[in-house]
């Protein structure tokens, strides 16, 4: 458990343009079949190898709104150690398929903050990321967040 110096200390500092959060993705085929029934998306490119879609994509992918969930997640799960926040914005284009039993490194990069006094916090704007082993993206994302 952290002392009330030390969560103090990190409420000091506030990440300023420029700050990266990054994080690796690996998904077996049974967390991609998995993703997707959880979330309800039962589109077979995502749970059935032998769909001809399937085949003609090179097996089984990632449904966008797992993958949009994980990717997502990064922003609260690294923020909220500054301070309470919640998420205001997000748009995501997916520009090739995500496989499984592949890394792929997720990014965000804040590329704005403003304090705004009507809401009592400072808006981040980030633009994210995600990559494939050959450096090719496969995700593009931009979202704001709130921090209080």
């Amino acid at each position: 458990m952290q002392s009330m110096q030390s969560v103090q200390e990190q409420k000091e500092y506030l990440p300023d343009v420029g700050y990266i959060i990054e994080s690796q993705l690996l998904l077996s085929e049974k967390e991609v079949v998995d993703g997707a029934k959880f979330i309800g998306d039962l589109n077979p490119v995502h749970n059935d190898p032998d769909n001809e879609q399937t085949i003609r994509l090179g097996g089984i992918i990632a449904s966008g709104s797992h993958i949009t969930a994980v990717f997502s997640a990064l922003l609260p799960t690294h923020f909220m150690k500054f301070g309470p926040m919640l998420g205001a914005h997000m748009d995501v284009k997916f520009t090739a398929p995500i496989k499984p039993n592949t890394i792929y490194t997720m990014n965000w990069v804040v590329q704005s903050k403003e304090y705004k006094k009507s809401l009592g916090g400072t808006i981040y704007a980030n633009a994210g990321t995600i990559i494939d082993p050959a450096g090719n993206v496969t995700v593009r994302a931009n979202a704001s967040i709130i921090l209080y």
